[in-house]
C-alpha cells in the first residue's frame, strides 16, 4: 500500500494517541526549504513533519551486532516502510505531548505503565 491510502485509514486522533502513548517512535524530520527561516510568528517553526514508525526493538534484542544503530533498525522494521509511516505536524504534536506530561492522566498513567528494566551494563561509544 501507499503512503496515502495508509495515512487516510488512520484518523488524527489516532495517529495522536500513537504517538503520545510511545506506540510509535520519530524516525525521520522533514524540513522544507525556508521553514526554519522565519521567526515573525508565534510559532518558530512551520511545515516541519515528524515522521513516525513501529521500531521492531526485537530485532536489535535478538541481534545486536546485526542492527548496531538506530538507522538500521529503522530501514529493518517491518512496520517502517513507507505505507506504514504516520506523518504529523511536528510543531502540533510536541505541544500535545507537552500538554500530555503535565496532565493529571498522563501522571497516573505513567505510575501503572511505566516501562522500564535495570540496566545490566553501559557502553561507552566514541564517535570517529
Amino acid at each position: 500500500p501507499n503512503s496515502s491510502s495508509s495515512q487516510q485509514k488512520l484518523t488524527f486522533s489516532l495517529k495522536e494517541s500513537l504517538i503520545l502513548d510511545a506506540e510509535v517512535h520519530l524516525v525521520d524530520i522533514y524540513v522544507p526549504h525556508g521553514a526554519l527561516s522565519s521567526f515573525s510568528s508565534s510559532i518558530p517553526y512551520t511545515d516541519v513533519v515528524g515522521k513516525f514508525c513501529r521500531i521492531d526493538w526485537e530485532l536489535h534484542k535478538m541481534d545486536p551486532s546485526s542492527y548496531p544503530m538506530y538507522k538500521d533498525l529503522v530501514a529493518n522494521s517491518e512496520n517502517c516502510d513507507n505505507g506504514s509511516i504516520i506523518e504529523m505536524d511536528l510543531h502540533t504534536i510536541v505541544q500535545k505531548a507537552k500538554e500530555y506530561d503535565f496532565s493529571s492522566d498522563a501522571a497516573a498513567a505513567a505510575i501503572t505503565n511505566v516501562k522500564s528494566m535495570k540496566p545490566t551494563g553501559f557502553v561507552f561509544h566514541e564517535s570517529r
